[in-house]
């Protein structure tokens, strides 16, 4: 119906946000939670003590889980498009980007 009066997109912020906060419940490991897609999403989780002190290099998460961590937080810094030989800190907000089930596998089984 809205397509005949030229609306191409709908945009539901109560959706979204519903999804946003339910990924933040169910996981104690994850902050917060963009979907990209029905298939892609984006989200912060915490490192814990199993990644600390360990280099991307190291952890292998893309090859071990298909995702690609496209940046780190610590603090009040952020490394935007990590080298492999960064090291990750307990406390680190890692910035992941990949298909939802290896995310869910990757905050489960690696960090």
């Amino acid at each position: 119906m809205l397509e005949k009066i030229g609306v191409d997109r709908v945009i539901h912020p109560e959706r979204d946000m519903a999804k946003r906060i339910a990924n933040h419940i169910v996981s104690d490991k994850i902050i917060d939670y963009i979907e990209l897609s029905e298939d892609y999403s984006m989200v912060e989780i915490v490192a814990s003590n199993k990644v600390h002190n360990k280099s991307l290099i190291e952890l292998d998460i893309r090859a071990k889980y298909g995702c690609n961590i496209v940046g780190i937080q610590r603090g009040k810094d952020i490394i935007v498009s990590p080298s492999a030989e960064e090291v990750i800190l307990k406390g680190d907000v890692l910035i992941v980007m990949g298909h939802n089930k290896d995310i869910k596998r990757f905050e489960k089984e690696g960090v």
